[in-house]
């Protein structure tokens, strides 16, 4: 908006110089003066994300007949003039309806004949991305409003969250993509898990069948609650602080990431120096902490990023892209750590299952449903075979005991109706032999009032 406003007051058929830290919207006024949105309109001006300040720029430089020039400048450098301008554009934010606004009159530009418009507001976005950004939106609100997600990512912290970020490390690739693996696909599963709460710690396991799984404490320190935080904080084991070693992981991580780009334009000790402010308090493990705006070690664990992380190595690399890259290649192989700390989890567990006599068929039985084997005899009883079988050989049929073939009495499980249907045909051809073959043909099967 500040570039336009310049280009806006300059005289006709004049050369203007542009100075700004802003690298994307020199590419966007190259672009105008490259003609490159020239050659294709519709797809590339639909497809931009600042439509209308595009379209406003270029009718500007076609009406005017401006030469422009742009020359980016390092941000937070001490020029003069773009710290006034960086001044002036935290007022206009801190205040926006107190200071004159400066506003586009949508209607005015010639190239665009439809003006999207959502609850009379003016889209700088095309319908197609706009349609995609408020959708998605609406998504992220149902999923922070659950009961599970906002006891700790409430609104104040969830502006402190870097989301795109966060989805890109639980989703590495495109689910629609066609190239995936077993690795990929189990890292996917344990991240959705983790971040979601719906690992089988054991106070899910105590929700879902309290039966079985008598108490939601931790089977190894029987102090705390086992859920899928605890199980990276527990310190049965050693008796040491695992997010300690935990910290250190994740440091080393960053730094060797950070060291792939950079290689020897690193400052080794002076990226230590940072990495230690930024993670003095990584190794405190109070649950509690999770429910202030600040994040913490623990969310990370969970797998939110946060906003500091992504500008910590922005500054450290020299810019956004590769800041973004090293964050999200750390979270990666952190994710794969504590993969590997859940699956040595789960192996301890499998060992306290068999102590506690709990078995996998216990488990099944958990998830069906309880069988009414009295209903079931009865219907029985009732069902008889009868083909010009003589009536004492009926009455023969009829008395024989009774036994619930749909239940396996040796485990107590339910087996299918075809062993019921095995047993009435063996009676049915003992019958069909004492008396010859059916004159009048086919047997039915059908209940007796």
């Amino acid at each position: 908006m500040a570039l336009i406003t310049a280009i806006a007051i300059a005289p006709v058929n004049c050369k203007v110089e542009i100075l700004s830290d802003s690298q994307g919207a020199i590419n966007i006024f190259n672009n105008i003066l490259n003609n490159s949105l020239g050659k294709n309109k519709k797809n590339e001006i639909s497809n931009n994300n600042n439509m209308i300040l595009t379209l406003v720029a270029q009718q500007i430089i076609k009406e005017l007949k401006l030469q422009i020039s742009l020359v980016k400048v390092k941000a937070h450098s001490g020029i003069k003039y773009n710290e006034l301008a960086d001044c002036l554009a935290q007022v206009s934010t801190i205040s926006p309806f107190q200071d004159p606004r400066i506003s586009i009159n949508s209607y005015s530009l010639n190239q665009l004949k439809v003006i999207p418009r959502w609850k009379n507001i003016t889209l700088d976005y095309s319908i197609k991305i706009a349609t995609k950004k408020l959708n998605k939106e609406i998504w992220t609100q149902k999923w922070l409003r659950q009961n599970r997600i906002r006891w700790w990512i409430h609104t104040n912290k969830a502006k402190n969250v870097n989301w795109d970020l966060t989805w890109k490390v639980v989703h590495p690739s495109k689910i629609s993509s066609l190239t995936s693996g077993f690795r990929e696909a189990s890292s996917r599963k344990f991240s959705l898990k983790l971040l979601n709460d719906e690992l089988p710690t054991l106070s899910n396991l105590h929700k879902r069948n309290p039966l079985l799984y008598k108490t939601n404490q931790c089977p190894f320190c029987q102090i705390e609650i086992e859920n899928n935080i605890h199980i990276f904080t527990c310190s049965s084991q050693t008796g040491i602080n695992p997010l300690e070693e935990l910290k250190e992981k994740f440091k080393k991580i960053l730094i060797h990431e950070a060291a792939n780009i950079l290689q020897l334009k690193l400052n080794l000790e002076s990226l230590k120096k940072k990495l230690d402010i930024y993670t003095n308090d990584f190794d405190l493990r109070n649950q509690h902490l999770m429910e202030f705006d600040q994040i913490c070690f623990l969310d990370i664990i969970a797998g939110l990023i946060p906003n500091s992380l992504a500008l910590l190595f922005k500054e450290i690399m020299g810019n956004s892209k590769d800041g973004k890259l090293v964050v999200l290649r750390s979270m990666y192989k952190l994710k794969l750590l504590l993969f590997q700390l859940w699956k040595y989890r789960c192996e301890k567990f499998l060992i306290w299952e068999r102590s506690q006599n709990i078995k996998a068929k216990d488990k099944k039985l958990g998830r069906k449903k309880p069988n009414n084997t009295s209903t079931m005899i009865d219907e029985s009883i009732d069902m008889r075979v009868y083909d010009d079988v003589i009536y004492d050989q009926q009455q023969q049929t009829k008395n024989l005991q009774i036994c619930n073939y749909d239940m396996d009495y040796g485990s107590g499980e339910k087996r299918n109706s075809f062993n019921t249907a095995v047993h009435y045909a063996k009676h049915w051809l003992y019958a069909k032999i004492l008396s010859g073959i059916s004159i009048k043909g086919t047997s039915r099967f059908y209940k007796t009032n």
